[in-house]
């Protein structure tokens, strides 16, 4: 008995870390689909339409122009359900940063396509540059909740955010953006989740979670 009282104390102290560290994988796994999905799609938009600023799209502040670009993409992404501009229920209109404190300046909870695709994740796009024409030029922002509509809606957990530019997709904070200096891991990431994105795809884990004082661009890749 009391070998089974300690087995079931074990049991109970490493439950709860084993769950979790399944829970990020299946994130990790979930985020490089969704990626994937959109990166693809968008290759083939570009071949079919060419770069975002031959779209003539209106605006950014024109709902318009959201509906537009995303209209390209039809026949290359699968939804459940399409929301556009105007319906609700495809992505969370709150979202947290990661310790938990309300994200209040994100624009793309409003005024911004929405759509839920095939796989479940959730998503928001916002044209951010309707001319974009440099290699680095920021023409969208794809906004990711990996578990759709459930929570906890939070950047660097749950949601991921992505640059779109005149020739692809490109994680936020990636190390090889130029000019990222204010994006990258130390300033957005650990501070606020909003720039998680390139180092789960790149690095393939979550361990900012758990030893953010040992991991950086140029130092740890995890806690290992």
């Amino acid at each position: 008995m009391v070998t089974l009282g300690i087995i079931g104390v074990v049991a109970a102290m490493t439950m709860p870390s084993l769950i979790a560290n399944h829970n990020e994988k299946q994130t990790v796994v979930q985020l490089k689909k969704v990626y994937a999905t959109l990166s693809n799609a968008y290759v083939s938009v570009l071949n079919e339409y060419g770069a975002p600023a031959d779209w003539g799209l209106p605006s950014r502040d024109n709902n318009e122009s959201h509906d537009m670009f995303m209209a390209k993409f039809d026949n290359y992404l699968k939804y459940i359900k399409n929301c556009g501009t105007t319906d609700n229920g495809c992505y969370t209109d709150k979202i947290y940063d990661l310790k938990g404190n309300p994200y209040t300046s994100d624009v793309l909870t409003v005024n911004s396509f929405k759509a839920i695709l095939a796989d479940g994740s959730g998503f928001a796009l916002r044209v951010w540059n309707e001319n974009c024409v440099k290699d680095n030029d920021i023409c969208a922002f794809f906004e990711v909740d990996v578990n759709g509509l459930k929570k906890p809606n939070r950047f660097g957990r749950d949601i991921f955010r992505f640059y779109v530019t005149p020739k692809t997709i490109i994680p936020y904070g990636s190390p090889i953006w130029p000019g990222n200096e204010d994006m990258n891991f130390d300033n957005r990431c650990l501070v606020g989740g909003a720039s998680c994105t390139a180092w789960v795809l790149i690095n393939e884990n979550m361990d900012y979670l758990h030893c953010p004082e040992k991991l950086g661009w140029n130092k740890a890749k995890s806690c290992k």
